[in-house]
């Protein structure tokens, strides 16, 4: 199970501030996956792996991830 932490950093709050869905993901024990925003930056860099910081807010930037989770053989993230 992983959570998915998508943001966007359009609207300031939501750039600056981490969402309770993190924290609540973290607490269960999930793997997450989020947005660049300056917030969930700042808690996944202090964090340990497994948790992943998206290279930016693109479709693309998650299927890469995504992939990457879903076939450990072929790359490491």
């Amino acid at each position: 199970d992983v959570g998915l932490a998508l943001e966007t950093n359009t609207i300031r709050n939501r750039d600056l501030t981490i969402t309770n869905k993190v924290f609540q993901y973290l607490e269960a024990g999930l793997q997450v996956i989020a947005t660049p925003t300056q917030g969930q930056r700042e808690v996944v860099e202090r964090l340990a792996a497994p948790h992943v910081l998206l290279a930016d807010f693109t479709p693309t930037s998650l299927q890469v991830v995504l992939h990457q989770l879903l076939n450990p053989e072929a790359s490491s993230i």
